[in-house]
């Protein structure tokens, strides 16, 4: 069994606070996609494109005859994924990103300012 490599807590931090607010919604609280292409292979199986209003990720789904999904491929823009080899996000990077945000909205609700907003 091949051991699962996560990036370190300090590195996601950083990433974090150098991409634009937008991206952070989404890596947070997942894309907002809208409809952009679709169409039907000559297998009869059907595939679909969808972007994420936000960030402009896109989603590839390819979907069965039946309407499952086959599989999901993502395009995201430059910058927006941790740089290559360094590794997962576990769960300590996810809820050191979501204090971070969460610390964000507080300051903004209390007309403060604990750190930059892109």
């Amino acid at each position: 069994m091949t051991e699962i490599f996560f990036a370190d807590v300090s590195d996601v931090q950083a990433h974090m606070s150098a991409i634009p607010s937008k991206w952070r919604e989404c890596r947070l609280d997942r894309h907002i996609l809208r409809k952009v292409d679709a169409g039907r292979y000559p297998d009869g199986d059907y595939w679909r494109v969808r972007e994420c209003r936000r960030c402009h990720t896109r989603r590839w789904d390819d979907i069965d005859a039946e309407g499952y999904i086959i599989q999901k491929s993502y395009k995201y823009p430059d910058g927006y994924q941790l740089e290559p080899g360094s590794g997962r996000m576990g769960a300590d990077s996810r809820a050191a990103e979501r204090m971070a945000d969460l610390q964000g909205d507080i300051a903004k609700a209390n007309g403060q300012h604990l750190r930059s907003v892109s």
